[in-house]
């Protein structure tokens, strides 16, 4: 059989399971080597490698508390048997500046691949195959003093894959250093 099913899934009664995004690390997708043939690695579905043309790295965005969430919805289409992902990404920035917003439109302007570190620890990466686009950048200024003022980004890829757990030892490797 060709899809088997491997593992069992016991419920985990521990109240640990915290949600929520730290920070966000995007490279363009054409950052991947495309001269090398295993641009990434899998090790029991737990990316291992990932291989960045030379010089090519990620950069962060560090985020505020509750300002990002993710989700990797599954579609199956019945008549053709074909499963697809769609990683989505929103991510909110308090304030804004003309450096932030520059930044914000090269974003927009390439396919991107995402990393998401989220609170308990974790690592998890969108795009790879194809890459994500950013969909929509919602600039608001406000109108009372307590109003927010700041940009709400959305990203959505489609892909065959689902997103995948990134080994945290790859990380600092893969980070351009913040100033």
């Amino acid at each position: 059989m060709p899809c088997a099913l491997t593992t069992n899934i016991t419920y985990d009664s521990c109240k640990d399971n915290i949600s929520g995004i730290k920070r966000i690390l995007f490279t363009e997708y054409a950052n991947l080597d495309q001269t090398n043939i295993a641009k990434f690695a899998l090790t029991a579905n737990v990316v291992t490698t990932l291989v960045l043309a030379t010089g090519k790295l990620f950069r962060a965005y560090n985020l505020d508390r509750q300002m990002a969430e993710a989700s990797d919805n599954a579609t199956g289409n019945v008549e053709t048997k074909i499963n697809t992902y769609a990683p989505t990404i929103t991510f909110t920035i308090n304030g804004f500046t003309t450096v932030q917003r520059t930044e914000l439109d090269l974003l927009m302007k390439n396919y991107l691949i995402a990393i998401i570190e989220r609170k308990n620890g974790t690592y998890w990466i969108a795009g790879l195959d194809g890459g994500l686009d950013v969909t929509e950048i919602q600039t608001a200024f406000g109108k009372n003093f307590e109003d927010f003022s700041g940009n709400i980004v959305s990203l959505v890829g489609k892909s065959a894959t689902r997103m995948l757990e990134v080994n945290s030892s790859l990380i600092a490797a893969q980070l351009v250093a913040a100033p």
